[in-house]
């Protein structure tokens, strides 16, 4: 191949590493001819590299033969950095598929083949090979492990001043302290980083790091300076004709907008974005584009723009099997259709929305099993090669330890024979003098006789000494070893509460994902006619909440005839789990995958019965009636039907408040939990009280009538469900519980204030109550204004 093709290639391939799909067969094509027609020499392992790294992302398997290909020629060749290059290039190419043992193990020969190298173009490899090891662990959410590659990387590149090099390492270390949310830490790196682009003018770089940047302060809610580095990357990508960056930089800003609430701003940006990707056939974004633009008309009221642009997404995210898309889109239209009284289609597209949700959840336990696995296996690939690594150390030291022998040896040796000579010839010395001795020696032994009796009691007293001495000494070496042995339980210890600490926030996010989305309640009520205070005592949390709008057939009997109508009931409970942290949030699994089967599965609506069924659930999940485990929930649950205007209620000890025209009711709970002790015969049924209020409008204003007491009101109704964390929690200058009375007459005093406001005035009364204090329970109240 010819030098000028070489290097026309590159240049072909420079640009940006994301191709379009049109171009990308005209390119593995040009890129077989090219190969064809190569010599087989060094530059063509530089270009196999070079073609595997830029095809990564469009087609990662026709990047892996490359890299293949690479390795092959390399070894064939003796090419030493070219192979440590392509072990890296295969390391790459398995990142861009997840499969990280196999990416972190080729990873690990490449940097085999360099740890020890001194040549600069080699080190310019070893700082690729370390900050790929990094990305390996930080996808892993492994982020001391990350940090520690993405640290040795930079100190090599900082060796031989590989500016872009630097830049990219201060990427990713900003990229771990990003995901730690350490956003002070994400700033300094990712300016470093720039500061590097802008010296080496790297123009894709500098706008890169400006989205980073705004990234950040977009986390900060510091909006301004998110818009202004966000505007300065879609300046660079502009001038560069990177149609890919301007469409993501534009798409950047409109979400600064939206959160700034500038929805016509945010409106145009999106606009701009959708018809950019739509000219490059960049699918998945233009359905991601749509279902955005989609949700600012809805914002703004436009019904009917609302729904075109929805249809669309929700068209092509099916075409391409799109899950998210999918379910983005329906529950979009389902609102839509709901607020234009369109109930077969409303309901058609709630039920698509709330099948995904399961399906996505499902899927996404799944990626988590399997992350867990591959980190599983990614430590346990890095504890072998420890091990290896060790026995080579060891090996190697007991080879200089022999040659240690060998010179002690003989020059032992030497200095033996050294010895022998000075003796001899002092003996020949000797024998002259000891004449003269002799005659001296009595006078010594007279003086040595005195001084015998005194170095007798001396050595007596240097024999005591080093008897202590050794005594000390041994004491010592088993302080020290007891030391050493505490030091390493404890690493061990550091070590494990990391490990569970990691695991623990990792069920976190599968936690919070199983939680009813808010778009769905604010459907339901109106966005501004509910709130949700969730405070976990510890990461995860025994307390959960729970929403779902069901449809029902009902059946009636007008003038002789039977008529049926779909009708639809929002479903709403807060449950408190027995325990709190993990063992709490096992149960909160248990409790709301039962309430799934329970009141969508099987249609059940009636809260008495959903508690009924609810705690025979648990009790056979639990086996209850084989142990002694008293592991339950309480829970306060109200089934609304606002087609006919009636609000029920039961409650397993958690109570609900209830305030209408300035009167608060509290609707006692039953006295017993759901699960637990049954009381009574085995089998028998467990009976909730249901409590029946009717919902009626007249002259725009909510009439609550309590059909057990026959009292009627015209202002509306407020509702409060919660568990008993905020009333039991300690605090206050005496250190005493909050107390179910004053938390009641907190509630009453603030019910007429907006349901934001009133999230607020909770979430700071129940802090500064705790102070400098502990919480010691789970946390959760939620409010609804009918």
């Amino acid at each position: 191949m010819s030098k000028r093709l070489f290097i026309a290639l590159l240049f072909c391939l420079g640009g940006y590493p994301l191709i379009a799909q049109d171009e990308l067969s005209r390119l593995i094509d040009s890129v077989g001819i090219a190969l064809k027609t190569a010599k087989e020499d060094t530059n063509k392992v530089i270009l196999l590299s070079e073609l595997s790294y830029r095809l990564r992302n469009a087609n990662a398997d026709t990047a892996l033969r490359l890299a293949q290909q690479e390795l092959l020629l390399a070894e064939k060749l003796n090419f030493k950095k070219g192979k440590a290059q392509a072990f890296h290039d295969l390391a790459g190419g398995y990142l861009y598929t997840d499969e990280y043992p196999k990416a972190l193990a080729q990873c690990n020969l490449a940097y085999e083949l360099l740890k020890d190298t001194k040549k600069s173009d080699e080190k310019e490899v070893l700082g690729m090979i370390l900050n790929t090891l990094g990305r390996i662990y930080l996808r892993n959410a492994n982020y001391p492990k990350a940090l520690s590659y993405l640290l040795e990387g930079l100190k090599v590149r900082e060796q031989i001043n590989d500016k872009l090099g630097i830049a990219q390492s201060y990427n990713y270390i900003a990229t771990v302290y990003y995901n730690q949310s350490n956003h002070e830490q994400a700033l300094i790196y990712n300016f470093k980083a720039l500061k590097n682009r802008e010296e080496a003018s790297d123009k894709q770089g500098m706008a890169q790091s400006y989205n980073n940047i705004g990234a950040v302060y977009r986390q900060l809610k510091d909006y301004p300076q998110a818009l202004e580095y966000n505007l300065k990357a879609l300046k660079i990508d502009e001038e560069l004709g990177n149609q890919y960056g301007v469409a993501y930089d534009l798409t950047n800003v409109a979400n600064v907008y939206l959160k700034q609430k500038e929805l016509d701003k945010a409106l145009e940006f999106h606009l701009k974005a959708l018809k950019i990707r739509e000219s490059i056939k960049d699918y998945q974004s233009i359905v991601y584009g749509l279902n955005r633009i989609a949700q600012i008309y809805q914002q703004l009221d436009k019904t009917a723009l609302s729904t075109q642009y929805a249809t669309r997404a929700y068209e092509m995210a099916r075409k391409s099997n799109f899950s998210r898309d999918i379910q983005d889109a329906s529950l979009l239209l389902a609102a839509n259709y709901d607020k234009q009284k369109n109930i077969p289609q409303a309901y058609y597209f709630q039920t698509i929305a709330i099948r995904l949700k399961d399906s996505i959840f499902n899927i996404e336990k799944e990626k988590a099993v399997a992350n867990l696995q591959a980190n599983y296996d990614l430590e346990k690939k890095q504890d072998e090669i420890d091990i290896l690594s060790r026995d080579k150390i060891i090996s190697e030291e007991k080879l200089e330890i022999s040659k240690l022998y060998r010179y002690f040896y003989v020059g032992g040796l030497l200095f033996l024979g050294f010895v022998a000579f000075m003796l001899i010839r002092n003996n020949l010395k000797g024998r002259k003098i000891n004449k003269l001795l002799k005659t001296q020696k009595k006078k010594i032994d007279e003086s040595n006789e005195e001084l015998r009796a005194t170095l007798q009691l001396t050595e007596l007293q240097k024999r005591e000494i080093d008897e202590n001495n050794e005594e000390l000494k041994q004491i010592n070496e088993e302080l020290q070893a007891t030391l050493d042995l505490a030091e390493d339980r404890q690493r061990e210890i550091e070590k494990k509460n990391e490990d569970i600490t990691a695991s623990i926030v990792y069920a976190k996010r599968i936690q919070t994902a199983m939680l009813p989305l808010k778009e769905l309640i604010s459907t339901a009520f109106g966005k501004d006619n509910f709130f949700i205070l969730n405070k976990p005592r510890d990461i995860v949390s025994g307390d959960f909440y729970w929403f779902a709008e069901v449809a029902q057939e009902e059946k009636s009997v007008v003038d002789g005839i039977s008529l049926k109508k779909m009708a639809t009931k929002i479903v709403f409970a807060v449950v408190d789990c027995t325990g709190h942290g993990v063992p709490g949030a096992f149960m909160s699994m248990i409790g709301n995958e039962l309430l799934n089967e329970i009141i969508i599965e099987k249609n059940i609506t009636s809260p008495d019965l959903i508690l009924n069924q609810l705690h025979k659930g648990i009790r056979y999940a639990l086996k209850q009636d084989q142990n002694e485990s008293k592991d339950g929930m309480d829970i306060s649950i109200c089934t609304i039907d606002k087609a006919a205007g009636i609000l029920e209620y039961a409650g397993a000890n958690n109570p609900l408040y209830l305030i209408q025209n300035g009167v608060l009711q509290d609707v006692k709970a039953d006295k017993m939990s759901i699960g637990g002790e049954h009381r009574g015969t085995e089998g028998t049924e467990r009976i909730f009280t249901k409590h029946t209020f009717q919902l009626a409008v007249t002259n725009e204003k909510l009439l609550v009538e309590n059909l057990d007491s026959g009292i009627e009101n015209g202002q509306g109704t407020t509702l409060y469900l919660f568990t008993d964390g905020f009333q039991d929690q300690f605090g206050g200058k005496e250190d005493k519980k909050f107390m179910v009375k004053h938390f009641r007459n907190l509630l009453f005093s603030i019910h007429q204030n907006a349901m934001p406001d009133q999230l607020r005035e909770l979430d700071k009364t129940i802090t500064e109550w705790i102070g400098s204090g502990k919480q010691t329970d789970d946390i959760t109240v939620v409010g609804i204004k009918m």
